[in-house]
């Protein structure tokens, strides 16, 4: 790298900088990489020549491809060249002119990870390189841009593969694995607590199947038995708690600022209730001006028609009502909500110097709020409460506040 990274210095004088940075995140072939890479600036500044001469010195031709989104301007089109260059496919006369076929984006999935495994340096990193990459947000399907930006989950199985425990089959681990990255990935993007998570619920899962209750392939059986587990696990992993000798078992142990608790307590109010009842449960004002709210009976609609719960998914299987939200799961609310709840919630007025925002952060960053709009939208940010009921009614006798008064429908 010492070299390469000379080399390239010379050849680019006042690139120093860049080229060290790529370079370094780059790292060794066997490495666990970024999931992407965006290299922006003015035009005409030389990234395009920088990175093609970076690739160039620093990799044999098989291990990365160069893709100008111009030029593909279809999907079918890049996915051809992709596979071309990651195998050095090279239509000629001579060969018939043969290139690899490539119908839709799950083929092209699974074939650019045959592709990672060819070869003698096979399970080293490939590299797409995206030309004019802006232009993937206007291609067709809608899923390429999140489906390339996740193409990593491929070398994670292959990660968790290599650490299956002896006594385990590996198509029946990895199944498992597939499953806990799908339910929780948006939520722990560090592999170190994906590995934690893992074993800590591994013998959770396959405790079914030890006792005899299951089979290996009854996959919705071993979940079923597993989600109270993970629910727990995820709470404690949020706040670096979690340990595989627990076995998912949460305590009292909440360590947060008070401002903190009170945000993540006005964030699960919003997740949870409805925006149209704010104002009964959070208006400052006289209660006597307020409008009493008060769900119909069966009796006061006996002169409308009753809907069918058979044909709307929304309704319980008794036919009593629209499922509660707590059962459909957090919704996302605009951030300038929270701050209005935090705002009616909060006994005293809030120090002048507590940064709220940066409280807001603490919690994305724990995991605990996830942001459910692009990082460019500025108009209106919005996020979405992960904590469960448990670990927020924890938080909230911690601080003497009665959670369960402020919530609607809630069980």
């Amino acid at each position: 790298m010492e070299q390469i990274n000379a080399k390239l210095c010379e050849m680019f004088p006042g690139r120093e900088q860049q080229i060290e940075t790529l370079l370094s995140l780059m790292g060794e072939p066997q490495e666990q990489t970024l999931p992407a890479i965006y290299v922006y600036g003015d035009h005409s500044l030389g990234k395009t020549t920088v990175i093609k001469s970076l690739m160039k010195l620093a990799l044999p031709p098989h291990q990365y491809t160069f893709i100008d989104c111009i030029v593909c301007f279809e999907p079918r089109i890049m996915y051809q060249h992709v596979l071309n260059d990651l195998t050095q496919t090279k239509p000629t006369p001579t060969n018939k002119y043969k290139s690899q076929k490539c119908a839709n984006l799950k083929e092209f999935v699974v074939k650019v990870g045959e592709c990672c495994q060819l070869g003698k340096d096979a399970g080293e990193t490939r590299y797409l390189i995206f030309d004019q990459a802006e232009r993937l947000r206007d291609k067709s399907p809608d899923t390429l841009l999140p489906t390339l930006m996740k193409l990593r989950e491929l070398d994670t199985l292959k990660i968790f593969s290599k650490h299956c425990p002896n006594n385990i089959d590996l198509d029946f681990f990895l199944s498992f694995v597939r499953f806990l990255y799908d339910v929780c990935n948006s939520n722990c993007k560090d592999l170190c607590e994906m590995f934690q998570l893992a074993f800590s619920l591994l013998p959770k899962y396959i405790e079914p199947v030890v006792k005899g209750r299951a089979k290996k392939g009854d996959t919705l059986t071993l979940i079923q038995h597993i989600e109270p587990y993970y629910r727990q696990a995820m709470d404690k992993l949020h706040l670096n708690e979690i340990s595989s000798s627990q076995n998912a078992q949460t305590d009292d142990g909440i360590d947060l600022p008070y401002y903190t608790k009170l945000l993540l307590i006005a964030s699960f109010l919003a997740s949870y209730n409805p925006s149209r009842l704010d104002k009964r449960y959070f208006s400052k004002g006289s209660e006597e001006t307020l409008r009493p709210y008060r769900r119909k009976t069966n009796q006061s609609q006996q002169g409308s028609p009753k809907k069918s719960p058979a044909k709307n998914s929304q309704y319980d299987a008794s036919g009593g009502g629209k499922l509660r939200q707590q059962l459909l799961g957090p919704v996302a609310f605009p951030v300038e909500r929270m701050l209005a709840i935090f705002d009616s919630i909060i006994p005293d007025s809030i120090d002048a110097n507590v940064e709220i925002m940066k409280q807001v952060s603490t919690l994305v960053t724990l995991r605990l709020l996830t942001r459910t709009t692009p990082f460019d939208n500025l108009d209106s940010t919005k996020y979405k409460c992960n904590a469960s009921y448990e670990l927020v009614k924890k938080i909230s006798s911690s601080i003497k506040f009665q959670i369960q008064h402020y919530l609607y429908d809630f069980e």
